[in-house]
C-alpha cells in the first residue's frame, strides 16, 4: 500500500516538518542499513524530536525501517520521487552514505549539506571525490582529515578553512557492547565485507592461511577464546564466504579453541545447524582485550574503545592510508599478499597500551569541541551551520 500511495502521490501536498527539524538523508537498498545510523541517535548527536529521516523507498526494506523507526521514535518520511520531499529550505541536511542521488539534494544552496560517513576506514569509499560536493564533512581525527588530504578530496587550504571537521569518537559506530571487565581474555576476528566490486575486497575470511594466523596469534597471547563478528553484509556478493565462515569455526575447534560467534553473526551459519550448534553465542562474560580486523571501519571501532588491533592488509594498493598512518600501525598490519610474519604484530598487542598514538591521533577533536559533550558538540555545530545560512542568505540579497 506505502508503494501505490507513492507511486501514484503528486506531491503537492508535501509533508509539513517543523522547522527546527533537520533531516537525514538515506538512498539505501540494504536492509540493516538502520545499524549504522543507530549510532548518531544513541550518541545524542542527533534528537530523535527534531530530526527526520528522509528515505527512497525500496520494497526489499521497507518494512524493516519503518518498525525500527518506530521502535527509536523517529519520524520517517518514503519518497519515490523528489517531489515528494519536504522543502529543504533552510534545513541542515546530513547524509551517512555517499549515493549519487545525494547530488540532486545539493544543488540546493538554501540548505547546509554535511557528509556524516557511516564508518571511517582506509578504503576507497572514505576518499569519494564526492565529498567535495558537501558544505562540511565530520571526521574523526587527524587520521580521517589527512587521508582526505592525500586523496586529492581536498587541499590543506580547505581544511584550515574548517571544510573537514573533527568531532572524535563521538559518531564511531559501537560494538561489542555486551563484554565486561571481569569476563575470560578473548580476541575477537572482525572480518570485513567482500565490497561491491574485487578491488573492494579486503576480507580475509576465505583466505587459505587465516586458521592458521588466527591460532598463532591465540598462542602467541596465551588465551583460547576467540570471539567472531561479521559484517552484516557478509555473502552479500560472494555468497562462498558463509561457508568460509564455517569452514573457519572448524578448524579453529578441530585446534581446541574455545569459538564464540556474536549473536548478529549467527545468521550466516543457519546452513549448517550442526555447527551453530557447538558454537557459543553467550558472549556476557568475555573480556575483549585485542581485536583482529581488515582494512575497515571495525579498526577505528576497536580503536574508540580502546582494544589495540592489529590489521590484516590485503591489496595495500588499494589502502588509502596516509604514509603517517603506515608508520604508526607498521608493526600492527600483517600483509596478506606477502611473506606471512605474525611475531611483530603479536608482539604489539603484547605491549600496547590504550594510548597509544595511532588510537590519540584517530579521535583529535577541533579544539572548541574539545571539552564538549556529543549532544553539546551537535547543539554547537547546527547553530554554527545555520547561522553560516543566515549570513550567505544576506550577502545574496
Amino acid at each position: 500500500m506505502k508503494f501505490i500511495s507513492l507511486k501514484w502521490g503528486r506531491g503537492r501536498d508535501k509533508p509539513e516538518v517543523d522547522a527546527e527539524c533537520s533531516f537525514v538523508f538515506i538512498d539505501n537498498k540494504f536492509e540493516n542499513f538502520f545499524e549504522q545510523i543507530k549510532i548518531f541517535f544513541d550518541s545524542g548527536f542527533l534528537d530523535a524530536k527534531k530530526t527526520v529521516l528522509i528515505v527512497k523507498f525500496y520494497n526489499s526494506n521497507y518494512h524493516n525501517i519503518d518498525t525500527v523507526a518506530k521502535k527509536l521514535g523517529l519520524r520517517v518520511i518514503f519518497y519515490l520521487f523528489y517531489r515528494q520531499i519536504p522543502s529543504l529550505n533552510g534545513r541542515v541536511i546530513f547524509y551517512p552514505y555517499n549515493a549519487q542521488s545525494n547530488c540532486r539534494l545539493i544543488l540546493n544552496r538554501s540548505a547546509c549539506h554535511v557528509f556524516l560517513t557511516h564508518g571511517e576506514s582506509n578504503k576507497k569509499a572514505s576518499v569519494n571525490r564526492m565529498a567535495r560536493l558537501y558544505d562540511y564533512v565530520l571526521a574523526a581525527g587527524d587520521i580521517s582529515s589527512q587521508r582526505y588530504v592525500k586523496g586529492g578530496v581536498f587541499t590543506r587550504q580547505d581544511i584550515e578553512a574548517g571544510r573537514v571537521i573533527r568531532v572524535g569518537a563521538s559518531l564511531s559506530a559501537k560494538c561489542l557492547e555486551y563484554t565486561t571487565n571481569a569476563g575470560s581474555p578473548c580476541l575477537v576476528y572482525m572480518p570485513t565485507w567482500e565490497g561491491g566490486l574485487d578491488e573492494e575486497n579486503f576480507s580475509s575470511i576465505a583466505c587459505q592461511n587465516i586458521a592458521s594466523i588466527l591460532w598463532n596469534i591465540l598462542q602467541g597471547l596465551n588465551i583460547k577464546k576467540i570471539l567472531i563478528k561479521c559484517h552484516p553484509n557478509t555473502g552479500g556478493r560472494i555468497r562462498t564466504y558463509k561457508s568460509a565462515l564455517a569452514l573457519l569455526i572448524n578448524s579453529l575447534m578441530e585446534k581446541d579453541i574455545d569459538v564464540y560467534v556474536d549473536p548478529n553473526s549467527e545468521k550466516f551459519l543457519k546452513k549448517y545447524p550442526e555447527l551453530q550448534r557447538r558454537v557459543n553465542s553467550d558472549c556476557s562474560r568475555l573480556n575483549v582485550l585485542w581485536g583482529v580486523v581488515d582494512v575497515s571501519a571495525a579498526e577505528f571501532m576497536l580503536a574508540a574503545k580502546k582494544i589495540p588491533t592489529i590489521v590484516l592488509l590485503r591489496q595495500r594498493n588499494q589502502c588509502f592510508a596516509t604514509s603517517e598512518y603506515m608508520r604508526m600501525r607498521h608493526d600492527a598490519l600483517i600483509d596478506m599478499d606477502g611473506v606471512i610474519e605474525v611475531n611483530a604484530a603479536i608482539e604489539y598487542l603484547r605491549n600496547s597500551t590504550q594510548e597509544d598514538e595511532f588510537m590519540l591521533k584517530a579521535f583529535q577533536k577541533e579544539e572548541y569541541l574539545c571539552s564538549k559533550t556529543t549532544k553539546e558538540m551537535a547543539e554547537i555545530l547546527i547553530a554554527k551551520f545555520h547561522n553560516e545560512m543566515r549570513i550567505g542568505n544576506m550577502e545574496m540579497i
